[in-house]
């Protein structure tokens, strides 16, 4: 699985039906490690935040994202 940071794509495949569509992008927070991960449409959005690299990839994975990197 690729995951890239401060790329957007569009989400494809999701566990999350209502993600399906959405746009993504994963930017570094902090010097500390941790990672934001923004999900929106035109009309708005939400946002997650991770610790690392490692709940990174656990939270594509959990999610079972499948992201188109535009």
């Amino acid at each position: 699985m690729e995951i890239k940071i401060n790329t957007v794509g569009r989400i494809i495949a999701s566990n999350q039906k209502q993600d399906i569509g959405k746009f993504i992008k994963v930017e570094p927070s902090s010097e500390s490690g941790d990672f934001l991960i923004l999900k929106y449409t035109e009309n708005g959005g939400f946002d997650d935040w991770v610790r690392n690299k490692e709940d990174l990839e656990y939270y594509f994975e959990e999610e079972e994202l499948l992201v188109e990197w535009l």
